[in-house]
């Protein structure tokens, strides 16, 4: 790990901003002191060992969890629970169902909550891009881990927040679906939002950055050329750089 490795420029319209964040449960430290920008039109891919504070990080982002310290921003200003959780969502690693709601009353009660107008077309065109389409009267009780998946990305796309985290979205997916996952969120990410994503796995495209998170801090980050070339890595994948990050890279 090296204190000059650059951290990689974000675009020039942050969406989101943190600050020195710190977090612990109870004597155990999860975060050490997170600087993070992510900026409008950026895919951001953060990588870590099991345990390096990945979950903790987004969970504080998406105000699921309060910081024990520092600050996060959102365009217009400081991230209120309230404001928080209409411009930035988080699709957790395990997402939660409502067992007894069928697909499509998942996405009506999202609707509702979000007060979304008109959004019947778009969940309809979600569901099939993410092949759920014949799904939407099923209750979620006979979906897979896959099904279950693309059935929490269907409901954040559906409330298009500026700012769209994922924790390992890519884990219950088979490769096609996780192609189509990364199609949807390049697409989303041209429109103008910001994606950040964590995960322990190389993506099926290419992020704008990555940033590698070890102990609770990132300890570096860049565009994955750039990045791979600072770091001395075999190739750009976010296997070898974290890797290479970690100093383990032989």
């Amino acid at each position: 790990m090296s204190a000059s490795t650059p951290v990689g420029a974000p675009g020039p319209r942050p969406l989101l901003t943190a600050q020195a964040l710190r977090f612990a449960y109870g004597d155990s430290t999860a975060l050490t002191g997170v600087d993070l920008e992510l900026a409008a039109g950026e895919a951001v891919v953060l990588v870590g060992r099991n345990g390096a504070g990945k979950s903790t990080l987004m969970r504080c982002l998406a105000r699921w969890v309060h910081p024990s310290a520092g600050s996060i921003r959102l365009v217009g200003g400081a991230a209120g629970e309230r404001d928080a959780r209409r411009r930035v969502v988080l699709v957790p690693d395990t997402p939660p169902f409502w067992e007894d709601l069928t697909a499509w009353e998942h996405l009506a009660f999202v609707a509702r909550a979000h007060r979304l107008r008109e959004w019947q077309p778009r969940a309809r065109a979600l569901l099939r891009r993410f092949d759920l389409a014949d799904h939407g009267d099923a209750l979620t009780t006979g979906f897979s881990r896959g099904m279950r998946q693309k059935l929490a990305l269907t409901m954040a796309l559906l409330v298009e927040p500026p700012v769209l985290l994922l924790d390992e979205p890519f884990g219950p997916l088979d490769p096609e679906s996780a192609r189509v996952l990364w199609q949807v969120l390049d697409a989303y990410r041209i429109e103008g939002h910001g994606v950040l994503i964590a995960s322990h796995q190389t993506p099926p495209g290419r992020p704008d950055r990555y940033l590698v998170l070890h102990a609770g801090r990132i300890v570096a980050g860049g565009p994955p050329d750039e990045l791979a070339l600072a770091l001395g890595a075999r190739s750009s994948a976010a296997e070898d750089l974290l890797r290479a990050a970690l100093g383990h890279d032989g």
